[in-house]
């Protein structure tokens, strides 16, 4: 039941004027700086219009003959927004790169790339494009994928324009220095302005009444009562819950809905709770968009969800999905097919069609449940979703009243001013190899990284000297010259040695012999990296680990209270890359003129975090050859682990288990030798992924996928990303191969 006064706030906002489109002065402006060749910096508050922002200004540039390059985030470039992106500007020839995908024309004037594999493209990119336009660079903020962004920015050509959309912050002029700073030519800050989104906060309690969550950007008085006096929904994914939840959000007119539910999982048992509503529903499957996309996928057709989300207007998203999956819940959502989607958080930030409210549903409070709530950069990537329809632009954010729930942390998300812009790059070996392969950007490293630019510079001196004091305390030992090395070995020293533990007592309670198997080589492996830590035959091992005089505990203590200060200015950062350029020389990556080596350049180009296992493996002639699907397969060993998980590794796939051994044989010394000179940096890494290997095998062998993954217990959608990504790896070494000298 609505409440009174919540009617009237949604009649107000819907009396209120429709929001801006830009104008053709706005485009003026945009292409009078790109003519100048600056670069333009365009923050779009959360509206619908911000989707169809880039490929407007794309239609722009193509009317004025220029080849355009757009850029966003690989989780954010799905198919739906690619069909649209093509269907807007009308280019049928149209060259996509991703991690996973590849479609090259050579005669496109328009060229899509996710920004992790334009990150490591980036050494060629001087002739790709006359303009770059950068979309969804709010993902800066991203733990992942921000260091992408910002390594596409400080290494994309200076002679190009760069056209830049961002969410509104509060510190945006601070930004905009930093970008002047590092491309070294005028940014210009370019408002198209939209209207701000008009989105109601509200609150749902447990007896279904529907009121305001805000008065006047405080708590509604009545809704702290509700919320204090009456107890929260018992079973928030139960049936009679769900069913009656879609049919109030029917019954009050709020769909498209979009119920966000915390684990990927119960996305579909609650689509398998709801009510079937509709006796036909095979009308859906003959638009001629869903049509096409079930012949060029056919396995779309035996989807178990497809004929169950007809019949009750619901459909699953999630990650774990196939990847088409979700472009056909969006069709279905546009055509009207579908009024309710059950997403994960993560997956919801990136759909690209209109909803009328969005239910918090099963997101718990941060501070209890740390990966269970949702974050500021996914509520803003989903406030711009919330347009209602064309006719009614408002729409409602709706927090239920379930247990754990913080009202508050809710209501600022929704209802709050801009927030400031964090960036979160990640000064891994890998992003300061690509920064190094930029080109002319490699003599400004770090100066050339908007985190560093955008971060105060203090707090060098006093780390300083708290090293000079820790390192006349540990003046002989073998760990390392730099103290922050010396940090991350103890710390990796008690991480080896919590796992140890934990691997021995699943051991003893493991009863089954595949799973006894699986965490035996997982104890395996962790005492073999605790037997390579350089800790044990160094002679302050008992004064690192077991925290020796009072002297050196007060000196570890302000090292690190200190050194968590400095994560937050530039110094720190400057640190981090001083240790990253040791390491990466170390590995005969870099030179000592801070110039990529021919297998650095190789390790920029594959996009993996920790290249040096591989580029190893390469220099010593250890991958095979002779068959190029075996390649393949050891190749996708040093790949990250399949995205859903790791494959269990049973015993009904014993034989590829077997051969993927074997074919690591012969790499174990150029392997051991790496790991150990990870490892006496402070870095603990696996060295390859046994599971992707056997992942990649089954399937050589079968060329079934769907059974593959049914058969190692990991997702669809986890499985055919992997899938993708280690063919393009494979063709990267290939044609690294050809174009450089003999790597053997």
């Amino acid at each position: 039941m609505l409440d009174p006064k919540l009617t009237k706030l949604l009649k107000k906002a819907a009396g209120a004027k429709t929001a801006n489109k830009p104008g053709a002065d706005f485009y003026r402006k945009v292409f009078d700086a790109v003519e100048k060749c600056e670069d333009c910096l365009i923050p779009v508050r959360p509206a619908p219009e911000r989707i169809a922002l880039g490929p407007n200004l794309i239609r722009e540039s193509s009317a004025q003959e220029k080849r355009i390059l757009y850029a966003a985030p690989e989780k954010s470039l799905t198919m739906y927004r690619l069909f649209t992106l093509k269907s807007i500007l009308e280019i049928s020839a149209t060259t996509i790169i991703t991690q996973s995908r590849r479609e090259v024309h050579s005669d496109s004037r328009l060229t899509v790339r996710s920004f992790e594999a334009l990150a490591a493209d980036l050494p060629d990119c001087s002739d790709f494009a006359d303009v770059f336009v950068f979309d969804d660079m709010e993902y800066i903020e991203d733990r992942i994928r921000g260091s992408h962004i910002e390594e596409c920015i400080a290494c994309a050509p200076k002679n190009v324009s760069l056209i830049m959309i961002i969410n509104p912050y509060s510190n945006i002029e601070a930004l905009q220095s930093a970008l002047d700073l590092i491309r070294e030519k005028p940014v210009a800050v370019l408002d198209p302005e939209f209207e701000k989104s008009r989105i109601i906060p509200a609150f749902l309690s447990s007896e279904w009444n529907l009121l305001p969550l805000a008065d006047n950007r405080r708590i509604a008085n009545k809704t702290k009562r509700i919320a204090k006096d009456t107890e929260p929904f018992r079973s928030p994914r139960s049936g009679k819950t769900i069913n009656t939840l879609a049919s109030k959000l029917r019954d009050h007119e709020l769909t498209p809905a979009l119920i966000l539910l915390k684990i990927p999982g119960h996305c579909e048992s609650a689509v398998d709770e709801c009510r079937k509503t509709v006796d036909q529903a095979g009308k859906a499957l003959t638009e001629p968009r869903v049509a096409a996309l079930l012949d060029l996928n056919p396995e779309l057709k035996d989807h178990s969800y497809l004929p169950l989300s007809l019949a009750k207007q619901a459909a699953p998203c999630h990650e774990g999905q196939h990847p088409y999956w979700r472009e056909l819940v969006e069709i279905f959502v546009a055509y009207g097919a579908v009024d309710i989607v059950f997403a994960s958080p993560e997956s919801a930030a990136d759909l690209s069609i209109r909803f009328k409210s969005a239910v918090f549903f099963e997101i718990g409070q941060p501070q209890a449940d740390c990966e269970n709530w949702i974050t500021p950069l996914q509520t803003d990537r989903i406030a711009r979703l919330m347009s209602g329809t064309k006719t009614d632009r408002t729409a409602l954010m709706i927090v239920p009243h379930t247990a754990n729930i913080d009202l508050a942390y809710y209501k600022d998300l929704i209802i709050a001013p801009y927030r400031q812009l964090e960036p979160s790059f990640a000064c891994s070996g890998a992003s300061v190899l690509r920064l190094l392969s930029g080109g002319e950007s490699a003599e400004k490293t770090p100066v050339n990284s908007l985190s560093w630019a955008i971060r105060p510079q203090w707090g060098r001196f006093c780390l300083q000297s708290l090293q000079n004091g820790l390192r006349e305390e540990l003046e002989k030992a073998r760990c390392h010259v730099h103290i922050l090395t010396v940090r991350s070995l103890i710390d990796l020293h008690l991480k080896l040695t919590k796992d140890i533990n934990r691997l021995e007592y699943e051991l003893s309670e493991k009863r089954s012999s595949g799973g006894r198997k699986s965490i035996r080589r997982s104890l395996e492996d962790a005492e073999h990296a605790m037997s390579m830590l350089p800790c044990g035959s160094c002679p302050h091992h008992d004064v690192c680990h077991k925290r020796g005089s009072k002297k050196f505990r007060g000196l570890l203590q302000a090292f690190d209270e200190s050194a968590d200060r400095l994560k937050m200015s530039g110094a720190g950062l400057e640190l981090e890359f001083s240790l990253a350029l040791e390491w990466l020389q170390e590995f005969g990556m870099i030179d000592h003129n801070r110039q990529p080596t021919t297998f650095g350049r190789l390790g920029a180009k594959t996009g993996i975090p920790f290249p040096q296992f591989l580029c190893r493996a390469l220099k010593a002639g250890k991958i095979p050859l002779d068959d190029k699907l075996r390649k393949t397969a050891v190749l996708s060993g040093f790949l990250d682990p399949v995205a859903a998980g790791n494959p269990d590794l049973r015993d009904n796939i014993g034989e590829s288990l077997d051969r993927a051994e074997k074919d690591y044989e012969a790499l174990t010394p150029v392997i051991d030798s790496t790991r150990e000179r990870l490892l006496r940096f402070g870095m603990a890494k696996p060295g390859y992924y046994l599971q992707n290997v056997v992942f990649m095998l089954e399937y050589q062998q079968t060329g079934d996928i769907d059974a593959v993954a049914g058969r190692l217990d990991i997702s669809i959608g986890g499985a055919i990303r992997f899938l993708n990504i280690a063919k393009i790896l494979a063709e990267v070494v290939d044609s690294f191969e050809t174009v450089t000298v003999s790597l053997y």
